[in-house]
Parts: structure tokens; sequence; C-alpha cells
């Protein structure tokens, strides 16, 4: 990745890139209990320091090489070509982290969705030699007609989609240009692997609203003993006489630390408020009918949307 890095900057950003992958694994080494307590919000800080950075979305460089190659006959080929296309887009590693995590599914969601948008480049990734190649493309319009005639049945249902135009039906039957298909199939396919499969195996795991009812006991019980027993700091400034021992030094630090605990409170109470929204409407036993029906019409709607991006609707 270092030899074929486009520009000075661009290696650069791949040492700081390398730096910042050091320093979390340290950090999180270094203080694991804190970061257990807090891996919602640690977890997902550490994963978009790994993405923010340009070179992450250059192509021909590193994981986009694999995308600089033909495409591979057959179906042993068409397999090792979705991997290198997942490998190429960055979106692996992004799907494999979201499912390695399993955090809670509010915080998987908006997490996979950052994520999304930060290794995102559609319009670069159709203009690639493997993209290109006409075997990729006939490969990308099968998957599309095979979307249409799939989403159909779910999206006819839906009074405010409308599935009967030109465009829809040039996609319908194969027609469209080939660089439309590949936008659109290429959102869906970002879409799908990065943000919803992680979401809702997260849904699946996710134990329940017993679960936060525990881990919100834990951290009361935990910030009820850090506010009554002052830290080692606190207690030697006291002994030392210093200013930072005085009382109204230590209320400034306690009303900072009390503003710190409720905006915690706040954030993991819209959080339980979304995990349990989430999980009663992909998991729950009392809505079996709603839970069968929930990935289906996610797919569909999904689907749709690229299409209308792309104005294929």
């Amino acid at each position: 990745m270092w030899n074929r890095a486009s520009s000075t900057a661009a290696q650069w950003q791949t040492a700081l890139l390398v730096l910042v992958k050091l320093a979390a694994a340290y950090g999180t080494m270094l203080a694991p209990e804190a970061y257990w307590r807090r891996r919602n919000i640690f977890a997902p800080m550490i994963r978009f320091g790994f993405h923010l950075l340009p070179v992450v979305r250059e192509q021909g460089v590193g994981a986009g090489l694999v995308l600089e190659t033909a495409a591979r006959p057959g179906v042993r080929g068409a397999i090792q070509d979705l991997a290198r296309l997942l490998g190429g887009m960055r979106q692996l590693g992004a799907m494999v982290g979201g499912l390695a995590l399993l955090l809670p599914p509010a915080v998987t969601l908006c997490t996979q969705s950052i994520l999304l948008l930060l290794v995102s480049n559609t319009e670069t990734y159709c203009e690639r030699p493997l993209l290109e190649d006409p075997l990729t493309q006939q490969r990308l319009s099968g998957l599309a007609t095979g979307l249409e005639y799939a989403t159909l049945p779910v999206l006819v249902l839906q009074p405010l989609v409308s599935v009967e135009s030109p465009r829809a039906a040039a996609l319908l039957l194969g027609e469209a240009s080939a660089s439309s298909v590949c936008r659109v199939t290429l959102s869906f396919i970002q879409v799908a692997v990065v943000v919803l499969l992680p979401t809702l195996v997260a849904v699946y795991f996710w134990e329940g609203p017993q679960a936060e009812q525990e881990e919100a006991a834990e951290r009361a019980a935990l910030r009820a003993a850090a506010s009554s027993q002052p830290t080692a700091a606190a207690a030697a400034a006291a002994a030392a006489g210093s200013t930072a021992g005085t009382p109204a030094a230590r209320g400034w630090r306690q009303g900072w630390r009390g503003a710190w605990y409720r905006l915690m409170d706040r954030l993991d109470q819209v959080a339980a408020a979304a995990n349990r929204a989430l999980y009663c409407a992909l998991h729950s036993p009392k809505l079996v009918d709603s839970r069968t029906l929930a990935v289906p019409w996610l797919l569909a709607t999904l689907w749709w949307l690229c299409k209308c991006a792309e104005g294929l609707h």
C-alpha cells in the first residue's frame, strides 16, 4: 500500500492510519475495564478513526488494488469477484466489524450508517476494471433484473410507490445503461451488507430490555462509587493544601462530573428507547407476522430508494 500510494500526502495518511490503529490498541489494553464499560461509545469512535482519512477511499492503493483486475468466469469466479468487490470497496471490514462487535442495535445502526458514508465512493468504483468488465456488467444486470422481480410483489402493496415507468421497465428487461445498473446495484449491496445485515444480527443477538436494565444499574453503581470517593489526585492535593483541593474547586469538578453523568444518562435513555423499538419490530415474539415481513419489506424499500436516487423509479 505504501509503495503504490499516489502521492506523498497519501503516504503520510497511511502512516497516520497505522498510528491511529496502534494508539487504539494501546488505549484498549491500557484501560480494558473503562473501554468495556463504555464500549458503545469507544468502539464506534475507534472505527470512525480508522476510516476518516481520504486514503481509505482512494483507488489503486491497498485494498483497492483488487478492483484493478478482470472478472473471472464461472460460479467460483463469481464468488471470488464478490469477495474482491466487497474488499476493494472497503465494505468487508466495515461489515465484519459490525458483526464481530455485536453492539446494541441502535448503536450498530448509527455506526454502520456513518461508516458507509465514510467509505462509499460508488461513482469511482464503477470505473474500475473489475466493474467495467463485460462479464461483471452482465452479472450486475442479472442481479438488478432479479431484484426487480423479487421486490415487485412487495412494492405493489405500497400506495406511494410507483412500479410502472419506462425507466423501471428498462431495468426490469435488462435494457438500462451499464453505468446506471452498476451504481444502483452497488448502492443496494453496500447498504444491505454494511448497514442492514449487522443491524439485523445485532437485533437478533441482543438480550433485550433486561440486559439494558442490568447495564444501567451497573453504571449507576459505578457513578455512585466514583462520586462518593475522591480521586487520589484530589486527596493528595487536599493534603498538600493546594487550591485544587479547596471546597470551591471540588464543587466545580463535581458539577462538571454531574453534568457529564446526566448527559450520559440522556444518551443511554435515547439508545434504550431505540433499541427497544428495533427489538420489538424485528425480534419480538409477540409480533411474528411483523418480524416475518420486516426483512423483505426493508430490502424491497431499500431497492426502490436506490432506484429513486439513480432516477430509475
